[in-house]
């Protein structure tokens, strides 16, 4: 045995190589003669099976149903000189606003097709089109 299987072997070393074996085995997967920016594209959209959305999707929801009570109840009844009523109102434009944003970074399937759209240029005109 060398030094470096020694210490590999000590400090767990094997795994980082695999790792970065790994790591390096799906950006070359990611190369298929494409320029590296649409391999960003790829990267950097959200899958429709994502955690992060079936997390998000309850709370936007919610969001939706209590802003629409609460701007009521402003509408109805005005606003008073409380500090809560601005806060509100930014948790609410912000929440939405990072929906769009979520919106606009997460693939779709087409209506017959099998394969999810992943070319940000597409996810935008879709969403533009068909709204949020």
């Amino acid at each position: 045995m060398t030094q470096e299987d020694i210490k590999s072997s000590m400090y767990g070393g094997n795994e980082k190589k695999e790792k970065k074996i790994n790591i390096q085995a799906k950006f070359d997967q990611l190369d298929d003669g494409e320029d590296s920016e649409i391999d960003v594209k790829k990267l950097i959209t959200i899958p429709e099976t994502s955690k992060i959305l079936i997390i998000w999707k309850p709370i936007e929801i919610s969001c939706c149903i209590i802003s629409c009570y609460y701007y009521a109840w402003i509408i109805a009844f005005g606003e008073k000189d409380d500090i809560g009523v601005p806060v509100a109102s930014i948790i609410f434009e912000a929440i939405m606003a990072f929906s769009m944003c979520i919106n606009f970074l997460r693939e779709y399937t087409p209506d017959g097709e099998t394969q999810p759209v992943k070319d940000l240029t597409k996810i935008a005109k879709h969403y533009l089109k068909n709204g949020f």
